[in-house]
Order: structure tokens, then sequence, then C-alpha cells
């Protein structure tokens, strides 16, 4: 009895077929391979006019989240950039930023050299004060502590009567209710601060508010002074302190010393 036979098959285009699936595989492997290799950014950063290298200059891709510095001698290297189109920044201290585009090729290595403009260094306005006698601070006979907000904050923003009675020079502050002048007598209340430096008393400290004298607060066992709890500790940018006389420039009543909440 014969046996059915199996349908023909075109054997030749079984082949052909095959043949195509693996050229194609073989052209497609190394195209997503290099699809994801990246590439280099390199290059060279310094001044238009001189062309001397600028150290610490700013290289980034701000779209990519990528940034390094230039070294002493002003070159950069931004490894591992994508293939494309990428925006690219450069700035640095005194010079106008510059910003342009750069093209990656896969794997490829591009150079990119930048010529940065210097420019007039752009500040925020500052406040002086002081008094109306010119000086050097060299000829000065004595100096002014600084304390400013980022000081404060890092004592852990202090009330200003505590600040006070912090300083090395401080000596006897009223500002506590158990205070000897804020007994039931009621000479000093128990709510305000005085500044006391190198002991001479409260009415021989100047207390200043953004250099001006403010209103005295008389006490029959003190005498007069400047209630320094009537500031707001969190409205106080700075504290400049003198500790030393300064009565031949503001008067009697800066013997021992000058303090100006500003």
């Amino acid at each position: 009895m014969p046996r059915p036979r199996s349908p023909s098959r075109p054997i030749g285009l079984l082949l052909a077929a095959h043949a195509l699936i693996a050229v194609g595989g073989l052209l497609a492997g190394p195209a997503t391979v290099a699809a994801q290799e990246p590439g280099t950014v390199t290059g060279t950063v310094s001044t238009a006019t001189t062309r001397t290298a600028i150290p610490a200059a700013s290289v980034e891709l701000p779209d990519l989240g990528m940034a390094v510095l230039s070294t002493e001698d002003g070159r950069y290297t931004l490894p591992d950039v994508p293939a494309g189109t990428h925006r690219i920044r450069v700035s640095h201290l005194g010079h106008l930023d510059h910003t342009a585009t750069v093209t990656v090729g896969q794997g490829e290595t591009v150079v990119f050299d930048v010529d940065l403009t210097v420019s007039a260094l752009e500040v925020a306005g500052l406040v002086v004060t002081g008094t109306a006698f010119p000086e050097s601070q060299v000829a000065l006979p004595y100096s002014v502590t600084v304390t400013g907000r980022g000081t404060l904050a890092e004592r852990g923003s202090p009330l200003t009567v505590d600040f006070i009675k912090s300083l090395g020079g401080s000596h006897g502050v009223i500002g506590e209710a158990q205070g000897n002048f804020n007994g039931s007598n009621g000479a000093v209340p128990s709510n305000v601060a005085t500044v006391n430096l190198r002991g001479l008393g409260p009415a021989r400290t100047l207390v200043l508010v953004n250099s001006r004298r403010q209103v005295y607060s008389p006490a029959r066992a003190v005498g007069r002074f400047v209630d320094i709890n009537a500031f707001p500790s969190v409205a106080v940018e700075r504290v400049e302190i003198l500790k030393e006389g300064a009565s031949a420039v503001y008067g009697s009543d800066a013997i021992a010393g000058v303090v100006n909440f500003i």
C-alpha cells in the first residue's frame, strides 16, 4: 500500500529566509552596541584677551546634570556623554557665562575650547556703619567684632541677652528673674536685659540700633540703660561690638564700649 506523501515545500524560499534573518542579526547586533557607546567632551577654558588658562571654571551639561571643574591648566573632561546634541555652559567668577551646543557621536571624543570674556564683578549693596571722623583701619586704636546671623544660627539662635552673656568682655548682665537687681524692691523688672562690658555698668555701655541711640530706661539701682530685650532676636542681622572705650567719639556713656545691633 503506498504511503501518503507530504506536501512539497519550497526549499529555496526557506533557505533564503534563513539567510536574511542571519544577515539581519549580524547587522542589528553591532548597531545596538554602538548606540549604547557614550562619547567624551574635552577642551580648555581660557580668557579671551590674554588666552590665559582659567582654573576652577565650571563646565556643565545642564540638560544631563553633568558638571566638572577645570584643572590648574584650564583643561576639563566630561566622560560618558550620551550621543546627540547637548547644551554646554561654561562659567567662572569675574567672567561672562558662555553657552553653546555640542554634538557628540557614538564613541567620539569632541574637543570644545572656550574663551571667556572678563566682566566686572557685580555684588550686592554694602551697608557701612561708623562715625563722621575719617581714619584708616590701621590707625584705629580699637577693633570691632562683628557677629552675623550665620554665627548666631550656629550657636542655636540664642536670645539677645544670652548672646551678650556669652561675650568675653561681658560682666553682670541683668536679664534673669534671679538677678541681684530683680528682687522684691522692684528696682529693675525681671523682663528687661542690659549690656555691661568690662564690668563698668550698663550705664557706661552704649547700645545702638542701626547706629542710632535708643531711649534709656532709668533704674534706681543701676542707673539708666537700654533694654535689649526690646530687640527681637529674629530681627537682628548682625551685632557689632566694640569692647574698648570710645568716649572720645560717642561720649561718656561709651566708656565701657559700644554694641550696635543691625
